[in-house]
């Protein structure tokens, strides 16, 4: 494989991130609708039984939620579309994001052991752990990725780019 060539693993871990992203963003909205019809039942609630506001009511806590999972899914399509793409930043971005889910599902697990509780999303947990921490190896330690990611071969490509820039110009006459 020449440097030039973007790796297949590094294509499919670039669909799986657009496409977890995609999920996160209808999260996102959906948190925004609950939002919504959170504050209509707090009104609702107080108005009916008399009840107290929480401090921080419900409609907030869903919104920065909701905000928050945008977020990441922006960033995370944006970090997908530069894996594709050949980008060193969507490389990086991805194994940051990636290593950090990680550690979140680490610390969840110490949690549950103390609290000496099993729950569903553990079972789910695993084998997100497991992908994870195949994709971080992958495109850290991978000698394939590592050379289609390498500085050298980056600015080869741009070089290349100008050149063809430049054949244009030369092409239309303006040079």
């Amino acid at each position: 494989m020449n440097g030039t060539q973007v790796p297949i693993g590094v294509k499919i871990i670039a669909v799986l991130y657009c496409t977890f992203s995609f999920c996160f963003l209808i999260l996102g909205k959906i948190f925004f609708d609950t939002a919504i019809e959170e504050g209509r039942m707090d009104e609702e609630m107080t108005k009916i039984f008399g009840l107290k506001k929480p401090i921080v009511p419900y409609t907030v806590q869903y919104l920065v939620t909701g905000a928050i999972v945008i977020g990441l899914g922006v960033l995370g399509f944006c970090a997908g579309v530069d894996l594709w793409r050949r980008k060193a930043r969507g490389r990086v971005t991805i194994i940051i994001l990636t290593f950090f889910v990680m550690i979140l599902i680490i610390v969840r697990f110490i949690i549950d052991a103390v609290r000496k509780e099993l729950s569903g999303a553990d079972i789910i947990s695993i084998p997100i752990l497991i992908i994870s921490t195949i994709i971080v190896c992958y495109l850290m330690f991978n000698e394939n990725v590592r050379k289609a990611f390498s500085a050298k071969n980056l600015n080869l490509e741009a070089k290349e780019k100008v050149n063809v820039a430049e054949l244009i110009m030369r092409i239309l006459g303006l040079k």
